[in-house]
């Protein structure tokens, strides 16, 4: 793309990016005009206070206040802890983490008598992470728990995953590399149920020393083909593709040079399926650590000739613009 072409795309989405946010900003402002009740007139001020976190952070403390303020003369619990709520998401932005930690607790206090397990494991979460940046892990690990408590009550398996997944990364920032593996297990298993399991790719801790590990593989390994098998039966094409990739990786890691070529040979039939090139220079590999070196040089070449006729392809097109 020409550079006047790039900088006019990139102005015209910065212009659609700031039309969207100030039209947003109006409806909010509306919305508030036309507030008639008291639960509508907190919602609404948390809404522009929550808008403003990021835009103009003195305003957002302005409007949580005057939401703090409705709260306190209001005998609406739920919107009270809404105003509770965002008044401590400013605190936390704002680095009191005290703060935000007592106005979190008392929102708590209001959900667990409505039976507000939602919100309930929110505001625990919002204590954890207050925890977090205190660098109080313990206690960090000890608000995720009870978030998932009260997450377990009814069926929310993407914040029970990303729960799980936060308390690994809590133990694994402690160094109790064991723990960290044990809760991303479950945060994989958890992650299944609403979308596939697809590898390492997804993980945020491979820098640790269980996750270079071939008990660390294994896990992996029997994640992935679980995950093909439910693929194969209503996935997509790529999905599949990219599940045999990693699943031939994970052989890879874990010494099995048959297997990783079985697996990248499955994923050249998705290859062609897609009509994507082969991925002749993992196949060359794969057969080179087999000693199969004919074989090996076949793929190499097929590689070279696939490269250069699209060189050649792409050359022809842009000598013609």
């Amino acid at each position: 793309m020409p550079v006047r072409a790039l900088v006019v795309a990139v102005l015209c989405l910065a212009w659609a990016t700031a039309h969207a946010q100030l039209h947003k900003r109006d409806s909010l402002f509306a919305a508030l005009k036309e507030a008639g009740t008291t639960g509508g007139k907190i919602e609404t001020l948390t809404a522009i206070s929550q808008w403003n976190i990021r835009v103009d952070f003195r305003d957002a403390v302005s409007y949580a206040k005057q939401a703090m303020a409705i709260a306190d003369t209001t005998t609406n619990l739920p919107a009270k802890a809404v105003a509770f709520t965002n008044r401590a998401l400013v605190y936390w932005y704002n680095g009191e983490y005290g703060n935000s930690i007592d106005l979190n607790k008392a929102a708590i206090a209001i959900r667990k008598n409505m039976g507000d397990f939602r919100g309930t494991a929110d505001n625990y979460q919002k204590i954890a992470m207050n925890y977090y940046y205190m660098a109080d892990y313990e206690r960090a690990i000890e608000y995720f728990q009870l978030s998932l408590a009260a997450l377990e009550k009814f069926n929310a398996p993407r914040q029970l995953a990303s729960t799980l997944n936060q308390i690994a990364l809590v133990y694994n920032k402690m160094g109790k590399y064991d723990m960290a593996a044990a809760f991303l297990y479950e945060f994989s298993k958890e992650r299944m149920r609403f979308k596939g399991y697809q590898g390492r790719t997804y993980n945020l801790l491979e820098s640790t020393p269980f996750f270079r590990s071939r008990e660390y593989f294994q896990i992996e390994l029997d994640l992935q083909l679980k995950a093909l098998n439910e693929l194969e039966r209503k996935g997509s094409d790529i999905d599949i593709l990219f599940t045999c990739l990693n699943i031939a990786d994970s052989y890879r890691e874990l010494g099995k040079k048959a297997l990783v070529l079985s697996y990248l040979k499955k994923a050249d039939t998705y290859y062609q399926k897609v009509n994507w090139m082969t991925n002749h220079y993992g196949l060359g590999n794969a057969y080179l650590s087999l000693g199969q070196v004919d074989s090996a040089i076949e793929e190499f070449r097929s590689g070279i000739e696939t490269a250069q006729a699209n060189y050649c392809t792409n050359a022809f097109f842009l000598a013609r613009r």
